[in-house]
Parts: C-alpha cells; structure tokens; sequence
C-alpha cells in the first residue's frame, strides 16, 4: 500500500514538474540565420519545394555521398576480415 502511495506521489510531482518547467524555460536567445536562408531561398536555388530535400539533395550532396561510399568500403572490409579469419580454421 505504501509503494503505490510512493508511485502516485512521484507521478504527481513529477508532472507538477514538467508543467512548472515548461512554463518558467524561456525561449532560446540565439538565432540560426543559415537555417532562416535555407527556409527562404531554397526554392529558388535548388527548385525543391521542401527545404529538406533541398539541404539533403542539393546542398549536402557531396558529404552524403561520401558518407555512402565511407560505409561501403567499411562493410566490404568488415567482410573482406571475417572471411579471411575462417581461411585458416577447420570445420
């Protein structure tokens, strides 16, 4: 009886909590003026209508794609090691 006296006491409080945290945070002071030219002029730049696609397909291609060929030489390495590593054991 107590323990479930305990956990109704931790609930409330923690709700009590998080509203009292949300409602006493204040808004962050600093600013993102790349993500605001992103926002505003990536339509016109790249042609896509989600800033999203935009960032991922046009302006951050060239990381992506390296991104993509750094895991793949990573996996056939991995693969290339573990199927050198049973050369030498008998079944």
């Amino acid at each position: 009886m107590i323990w479930k006296r305990f956990k109704l006491f931790c609930g409330i409080l923690s709700a009590i909590l998080c509203i009292w945290a949300m409602v006493h945070t204040d808004p962050p002071l600093h600013s993102f003026p790349l993500a605001k030219s992103y926002q505003r002029d990536s339509l016109q730049e790249t042609g896509a209508q989600n800033a999203a696609t935009a960032i991922y397909l046009d302006y951050r291609v060239y990381d992506s794609l390296f991104e993509s060929l750094l895991l793949l030489i990573s996996a056939v390495s991995i693969h290339h090691l573990n199927k050198e590593g049973t050369h030498g054991s008998k079944s």
